[in-house]
């Protein structure tokens, strides 16, 4: 589970960074429709689909969405820790 606080000292640590979020979001978007195929599914054939799959589908819902502000706060943080070093590469030239 990917969480804060970001520490890219490289490019190479910002990439594995995504690769990792890229996984997980992936993998959250997979639970998501399943939950809702499986509600969809069961309201076909009549029936209740029960609170434990609606409960599965709203937490993987929320979870994305924290994923993706999750990434924005990553990109912004990547970006001045960029400039910074930038910035003091400059200064020692």
């Amino acid at each position: 589970m990917i969480t804060k606080p970001f520490t890219f000292g490289s490019k190479d640590t910002y990439l594995q960074f995504r690769k990792e979020w890229t996984a997980e979001y992936m993998q959250i978007s997979q639970d998501i429709r399943n939950a809702r195929n499986s509600i969809k599914n069961v309201q076909k054939e009549g029936g209740y689909a029960g609170f434990n799959l609606y409960i599965a589908q709203r937490n993987g819902v929320r979870r994305a969405n924290e994923l993706l502000e999750l990434l924005k706060e990553a990109k912004q943080e990547a970006q001045t820790q960029y400039m910074e070093q930038k910035e003091s590469c400059n200064v020692c030239n």
